[in-house]
């Protein structure tokens, strides 16, 4: 069976991958270059992209972030306001600059969910361009943490059918979806990890303070400081159940957020604020994750969890929650990790002791952790979004 692209010109074979004479011009629209895993899992994915058959291009809704030197030097990158004006008041001009964008380009990918999606969607209806959503976390349960669920859930229902595709990086996070929106037009895609990176950056020598942290073995979390998303308050408590079992040991928390008081209250409350360590946003975790003895995922919710696979390519055990469905699946229910029952500091408490405890856990988790990322090599993963990116754009071209 063959099909005919008109802007190819050429016609190729159904069952295999198309032969395009142009490149697909494909444009990612992200939020901005801040330090989440979706915004890196976004740039590896369009920096591995065939430039033979794809023409990658970003627009950031606001210039922001820290990511640059992670975008390939032949990306072009537009933006929509660089300036400190919330982007809900500067919609209308960002949008037309979206449209000239888009108007240059064979499909549209809104990599984040809600507002990144929202404006490709709109704009590619204006510019008749198949769009593309992805979706990277559980939006049952991440929307009550925005103060307008109700209106984000109605235009969630409204728009979304009508996306060509919408991505998940998990069989779990699209599952969870169609209990909010009952769709069919589908995808699950693994985020892919390019280890190199992650080698290489973690080679680079830790901040002076980290030398008192790691006096003791320590153990690692990494995230944004909300814990009704990534539930740091449990893992507090699971470090202090820890503690008080005579277990040696510093907990060290990455990331910075609005709930850092309250953590610090916690930890002070519980006796554990000598031995739990919160420095911020660390633009480089490797080199702390890497001198780790595990990394520890506390989240409520996970829709998938790039640093489960970073610090298993790095060789750290990783101990997470069932209620993290994302890390859970990566790890296979614990085939290649330990991975808990119940949202409680009591169980996880135990889990992160399974691990610390023992240096024979640490060594099996360490080699099978090391083996399960090579299913995740973006050599692998892109190929799959280069196969629905023709596709989609192709429908778009009969």
């Amino acid at each position: 069976m063959a099909l005919f692209s008109e802007r190819a010109g050429q016609v190729h074979d159904a069952e295999s991958f198309p032969v395009l004479s142009v490149r697909v011009r494909a444009l990612f629209v992200m939020s901005d270059l801040g330090g989440g895993g979706a915004e890196r899992v976004t740039l590896t994915v369009s920096r591995y992209l065939d430039r033979k058959r794809f023409e990658p291009s970003l627009f950031l809704l606001k210039k922001d972030g820290v990511y640059w030197d992670e975008i390939s030097e032949d990306t072009h990158v537009q933006y929509g306001t660089s300036g400190s004006a919330r982007l809900r008041y500067r919609v209308p001009s960002v949008l037309n600059r979206l449209l000239a964008e888009v108007a240059k380009s064979d499909i549209v990918i809104g990599t984040l969910e809600l507002f990144p999606s929202y404006l490709a969607y709109f704009s590619g209806a204006l510019q008749k361009k198949p769009v593309i959503a992805w979706v990277h976390t559980d939006l049952n349960r991440h929307l009550p943490l925005y103060g307008s669920a109700h209106i984000h859930r109605r235009i969630i229902r409204l728009l979304y059918p009508r996306f060509r595709k919408v991505v998940f990086p998990s069989h779990s996070a699209s599952d969870l979806f169609r209990g909010l929106v009952p769709i069919e037009n589908t995808q699950v895609i693994f985020n892919p990890l390019d280890s190199k990176i992650v080698l290489s950056k973690a080679e680079e020598e830790p901040p002076d303070w980290a030398e008192t942290v790691f006096a003791k073995p320590v153990l690692v979390a990494v995230g944004r400081l909300v814990v009704a998303h990534k539930g740091f308050d449990l893992l507090i408590r699971a470090h202090a159940e820890l503690a008080s079992q005579g277990v040696d040991h510093n907990l060290l928390i990455l990331g910075e957020g609005p709930d850092r008081q309250f953590l610090e209250k916690l930890a002070k409350e519980l006796g554990v604020s000598g031995s739990t360590y919160l420095p911020g946003f660390q633009q480089n975790p490797f080199p702390l994750i890497k001198r780790s003895c595990a990394l520890v995922v506390p989240s409520r919710f996970e829709a998938f969890g790039i640093v489960v696979l970073e610090a298993m390519a790095l060789g750290v055990p990783v101990v997470t929650m069932t209620s993290a469905s994302g890390p859970a699946e990566i790890l296979d229910g614990g085939a290649y990790g330990v991975c808990v029952s119940g949202e409680n500091p009591a169980s996880l408490a135990a889990g992160m002791n399974a691990v610390i405890a023992d240096p024979a856990v640490r060594r099996r988790y360490s080699c099978l952790g090391k083996e399960r990322v090579k299913s995740f090599r973006p050599e692998q993963i892109v190929r799959q979004w280069e196969e629905l990116l023709c596709g989609a754009a192709h429908l778009s071209f009969r």
